[in-house]
């Protein structure tokens, strides 16, 4: 008798399961443009920018593979942290990986990287000997972004000669006029910075290997909304798509930045 119970217990939990498996498969296939929630963050994703940018552009090229439009909202990050986890959008474009924030998203597979390194110019390219050791650059005076976070080697290295600026635009000026030798940033932010504002002294400026560090990007989806789970495998099959197609090559050319590698 405890068997029967137990075997009619086994087999209305099976079917349970599979309705709501059904239900999220059906609700991720109502889906026909998924909204996309993110910050400006030029070039990986700007209303500025053609295409929304290189993660946006994407984004859209991958969803397109299995038949979805997108659309790229910009907002606050929070608001839109908070959108995609009570389901107003599908998911947020461009998030770091963090452990706790992994129980409440489902991530994509890897989009691309944001690199932290040095930027100098090309005429000091033969001069500045850097190898990833911190002190080989111990003689150098190296512009910094006042209240960033960039690297626990670099935060700490106090025999490091570092100028602080309060914006961008002022930290490559320095560069350009010779008052700092490198500036340290997220390196296509930089390089997208000094296009904007310094267009005819752009081709002058270089960056230079190796990072100091290097983050991935994703895409997350809300975990406690049905589809999300469907609508983020659909979307890492259309990236798996777009990543063995010529088409990934020539997007991070077209937007200067280096593509992520191909698994």
């Amino acid at each position: 008798m405890l068997s029967r119970s137990l075997n009619v217990c086994k087999k209305t939990f099976i079917v349970v399961a599979l309705a709501l498996c059904l239900i999220h498969f059906s609700q991720a296939q109502d889906i026909e443009t998924v909204k996309l929630a993110t910050v400006e963050w030029p070039p990986y994703y700007s209303d500025k920018l053609e295409n929304q940018g290189y993660l946006s552009e994407m984004s859209k090229l991958a969803f397109k593979e299995v038949n979805l439009n997108v659309e790229v909202h910009f907002m606050p990050w929070m608001r839109a942290m908070k959108l995609v986890r009570l389901g107003e959008y599908h998911g947020v474009l461009g998030a770091y990986w963090n452990e706790e924030r992994s129980q409440t998203y489902f991530y994509s597979d890897v989009m691309a990287y944001s690199y932290n390194g040095f930027v100098i110019l090309k005429k000091n390219v033969s001069k500045i000997q850097y190898d990833g050791d911190l002190q080989s650059l111990s003689g150098y005076v190296i512009g910094y972004m006042k209240g960033h976070i960039y690297d626990d080697n670099f935060d700490q290295a106090d025999f490091l000669k570092k100028r602080g600026a309060n914006d961008k635009i002022k930290l490559i000026s320095w560069l350009l006029t010779n008052q700092v030798d490198l500036v340290v940033g997220g390196q296509p932010v930089i390089m997208h910075v000094a296009k904007s504002s310094f267009p005819a002294k752009v081709n002058e400026l270089t960056p230079i290997k190796p990072p100091l560090s290097r983050r991935e990007l994703f895409i997350i989806f809300g975990r406690e909304v049905p589809g999300m789970g469907v609508l983020r495998n659909q979307f890492n099959e259309g990236l798996k798509i777009l990543k063995h197609s010529p088409r990934w090559k020539s997007l991070a050319e077209k937007h200067s930045i280096e593509p992520a590698p191909v698994d």
